[in-house]
Parts: structure tokens; C-alpha cells; sequence
């Protein structure tokens, strides 16, 4: 995340929060991504998509 972004010094659970309501309104990844000032894998994370991916679901 660049410096001279106004989300810069948001903590992780901070950030994550917005994205996800981000998420919420309007779900194109890379959209998100540009608003915030970060990377689409890192948005991919605090959605929680990459875990399901790497690793996915546990049958029962």
C-alpha cells in the first residue's frame, strides 16, 4: 500500500471491515482494490476468498 494513502495507517482488522462493506456495494475485486490503494490478492485475502481456494471446503 502506498504511503500516500489515506488508508495507510489502518490496521489489518480495520481495513478488512471497509473492504468487506466495499465488498458489499459493489463486488468487482479490482475496483475495490484501486479505491483502497492495495493489490486485488490483497483484497482476495480480506475477503476471506483466498482461504476458501488454498485450501477449501472440508467435506463432512
Amino acid at each position: 500500500m502506498s504511503k500516500t494513502s489515506p488508508y495507510y495507517n489502518f490496521g489489518y482488522d480495520e481495513l478488512s471491515k471497509l473492504i468487506n462493506d466495499a465488498y458489499g456495494e459493489n463486488q468487482d475485486v479490482r475496483t475495490i482494490a484501486l479505491a483502497f490503494g492495495i493489490s486485488t490478492p490483497e483484497v482476495w485475502e480480506m475477503l476471506g476468498f483466498s482461504d476458501y481456494y488454498n485450501f477449501g471446503i472440508e467435506e463432512e
